[in-house]
């Protein structure tokens, strides 16, 4: 399974080093703002406007997960960090392939490993509390429910189809009949 997860997260990455092109109409590249500039999230702390705004959201967005991730491991949790890792940097893949069409091009999994290690030299390595541990326990089937969701390979193809997008191997995104 995670030999899967791995291959699915590298075909919805961006390809480092590689010229991603974005060829959509206007409004579609509208939509792709409001989502990876974090304008469609729950949380007002990922959403941002202006220049960098996709960059600024996913890197809020990795705070989140790297403080998670650290706080399982510290009371035992590997398998479900790894897990909930795992399916956010799915979900921070895919921001940062559409974030090509806001002009921003963007690593998840750099983005995400200087997250956990600022959080790491700011804050140190957590100790599993009482209270962590129920909040883990507590919030449990929302992080089974959410690892499930990226895994299924209908997520992705919602999102393009949602956006009326093709996305291929190189991270390219044309407009459906573009």
């Amino acid at each position: 399974m995670r030999l899967l997860s791995l291959l699915t997260f590298f075909l919805i990455s961006p390809t480092i080093g590689v010229a991603q092109s974005c060829d959509v109409p206007r409004e579609t590249v509208q939509k792709i703002r409001d989502l990876v500039c974090g304008q469609l999230a729950r949380e007002p702390e990922y959403r941002f406007t202006g220049a960098n705004c996709a960059a600024k959201s996913i890197y809020a967005r990795a705070a989140d997960t790297a403080a998670q991730v650290l706080v399982m491991r510290s009371c035992g949790e590997i398998e479900l960090s790894e897990q909930v890792r795992s399916a956010n940097l799915k979900a921070l893949g895919m921001l940062a392939t559409l974030s090509v069409c806001v002009g921003e091009r963007l690593n998840p999994r750099q983005i995400l490993s200087d997250a956990e290690e600022r959080l790491q030299r700011t804050r140190g390595v957590p100790t599993c509390t009482n209270a962590r541990r129920n909040s883990i326990a507590v919030r449990r089937n929302w992080f089974v429910q959410q690892i499930e969701i990226a895994n299924d390979r209908k997520t992705l193809a919602a999102v393009h189809e949602g956006f009326r997008i093709n996305v291929d191997m190189r991270g390219n995104i044309r407009g459906v009949g573009n």
